[in-house]
Order: C-alpha cells, then sequence, then structure tokens
C-alpha cells in the first residue's frame, strides 16, 4: 500500500506529519508498519479487504481514504447451465 500520493500543497505551513493505516474489513492481517508512508501486507485468503490510511498535517487537519482490495480463490467452482434448444412436442392421447 502506498501513501506517497498524499499531500498538503494547499496549505502554505502544512506537510504531512503522521501516516495511519488500519484495517476496516476483512480476514485479519498485521501491518508491518502502520505509521509508514508505504507498508506491503500478504493477502491470504479470500475475501473483501479494506485498509484506510489517515494523514494529518502540521496544524492537526486530518484526511482518509479507504481503499478495498478483493481476492478471490484462485480455483473457483465451475458453473453449470442447461440451455433449452427445442420443443418436442407429443402426438395427443387417446
Amino acid at each position: 500500500m502506498d501513501g506517497t500520493g498524499s499531500n498538503d500543497s494547499f496549505n502554505q505551513n502544512g506537510g504531512i506529519v503522521k501516516y495511519q493505516w488500519t484495517q476496516t474489513a476483512g480476514p485479519t492481517v498485521s501491518i508491518p508498519t502502520p505509521t509508514a508512508v508505504t507498508n506491503t501486507i500478504i493477502l491470504t485468503q479470500p475475501g473483501i479487504y479494506d485498509f484506510q490510511l489517515t494523514v494529518t498535517n502540521k496544524a492537526g487537519l486530518t484526511d482518509t481514504q479507504v481503499m478495498e482490495f478483493p481476492v478471490i480463490s484462485g480455483d473457483m467452482k465451475p458453473v453449470a447451465k442447461i440451455k433449452v434448444i427445442g420443443v418436442i412436442k407429443l402426438p395427443p392421447q387417446k
């Protein structure tokens, strides 16, 4: 995960002083350095993982973004589907 795109360019004396990564959904994983600008995580189970980055500037103002990582199993079950290709009409019963 990479937070280097975060910025504080709209403030004269700004600057990002804090990064905070948290997991908000999905099977629990370890975030190696939750206060670093970048992190490498390992997702080993299928599921929907959500991670949140909160940045704080020198004035104490914050902004947050959540990113979703869907992980699917490498082997998924097949789909069976019957297609009707015609109608058989029987003669009337006597």
